[in-house]
């Protein structure tokens, strides 16, 4: 029956079924996507509110953790300031050591600088500078200061004995405990 179309009219029925052919297939399509959009809004709205929440969780945990580090900043600070407190216990007598030492201290030795240490476990260690004239004045002024009942040692490094004149020295003591806390 086809045969009977006229040329020009076969063109358009041609045309026309594969316009509806197309047109079946694109509702067919429309018509699955709408299905499956349906069946995955719920699934949707559930992962959304899902994200919601965790989004809502990280931001509460960060805030959290940020007041915890300003926690533990104000804890080690507080911590660095009770171990000064307890130092300058342990420290208070130590003025009557400086008076100690400077008693022993002879016209050929020139002290320059003190400094305190304290050690972890309650070792307070005296670290005195200056300069010596001689070799002699600055072993007699260290072995004064051994007979010094308040003072455990005293150390002067054989690298301050190398020279004979103008002697540069750095000697520590190491100062009794119990005696630095009356």
């Amino acid at each position: 029956m086809i045969n009977l179309v006229p040329a020009a009219g076969l063109k358009a029925v041609k045309n026309e079924y594969w316009l509806r052919v197309v047109s079946v297939w694109l509702l067919l399509f429309g018509t699955v996507c709408l299905v499956g959009t349906v069946f995955l809004l719920p699934s949707y709205i559930s992962l959304s509110a899902q994200i919601y929440d965790a989004q809502n969780a990280v931001t509460r945990l960060h805030d959290s953790s940020t007041s915890f580090d300003l926690s533990t900043a104000q804890i080690v600070v507080a911590n660095n300031q009770a171990q000064l407190l307890t130092n300058d216990v342990q420290v208070a007598g130590l003025t009557t050591h400086i008076a100690s030492v400077d008693s022993y201290v002879q016209s050929e030795i020139t002290v320059t600088n003190y400094a305190l240490q304290v050690s972890p476990d309650s070792t307070v260690t005296f670290t005195i500078s200056g300069q010596a004239d001689s070799r002699a004045a600055l072993v007699a002024f260290r072995d004064s200061l051994e007979g010094h009942d308040d003072f455990l040692a005293v150390t002067l490094p054989l690298s301050n004995l190398i020279s004979n004149q103008d002697i540069p020295f750095s000697l520590d003591i190491v100062i009794a405990t119990s005696t630095t806390s009356s």
